[in-house]
């Protein structure tokens, strides 16, 4: 495949960050080669790819707290999107 021209939005890195970055901006640009993600290996081949696959709420920093609070209300109006396109196992539990 070869690489467009010129696009709107070129983002560096596959892995999460990077691709919810690019699904956060398909909400507003709209066409084909609008966005660009570059990635010098596979999809998620660095960190994304080796965690454990959970997102958690347990930081002691109250600025972590805060943000991971934020992020995990924005991921509960996302789950029904990501449910068609992945697979997902939603799971909880309580740390002491």
């Amino acid at each position: 495949m070869s690489l467009p021209t010129k696009a709107k939005v070129v983002v560096i890195g596959g892995g999460i960050h990077g691709l919810s970055t690019a699904w956060k901006l398909s909400e507003t640009y709209k066409n084909q080669n609008d966005i660009v993600v570059l990635e010098k290996k596979d999809t998620a081949a660095g960190a994304s790819g080796i965690a454990c696959g959970v997102v958690r709420n347990n930081y002691f920093q109250p600025a972590m707290r805060e943000l991971m609070a934020h992020s995990v209300s924005k991921f509960g109006k996302v789950i029904q999107k990501l449910l068609n396109i992945i697979r997902l196992d939603i799971c909880k539990y309580l740390q002491r």
